[in-house]
């Protein structure tokens, strides 16, 4: 999983550059994008099914860098992950 921190929301928006995008998808893993104290997870199957996709010019050499806009769903840390432990107690069950 990798792991990128964000500074900053745009409305309900969590903005991403684009290599890391691609290099989630090209690793075939999740994308756990953390804001303050807060984090959220894009699986690998949704990496390719932004809200909204933008080229804006980088400032230093002018060329175009892709952002990609996710819905910010923060983890409800109060909640046990449902799948915890699955792999441990699939062993216990063997």
């Amino acid at each position: 999983m990798l792991t990128k921190k964000i500074k900053s929301l745009y409305g309900n928006l969590i903005a991403v550059q684009g290599r890391y995008v691609d290099l989630a998808i090209k690793l075939k893993q999740d994308l756990k994008l953390e804001y303050k104290k807060d984090h959220m997870l894009v699986a690998y199957t949704q990496l390719d099914k932004p809200i909204r996709t933008i080229d804006i010019p980088d400032k230093f050499n002018g060329k175009l860098n892709k952002l990609y806009y996710y819905h910010w769903r923060p983890v409800d840390t109060k909640q046990i992950a449902l799948w915890e432990n699955t792999k441990q107690k699939q062993r216990e069950n063997t």
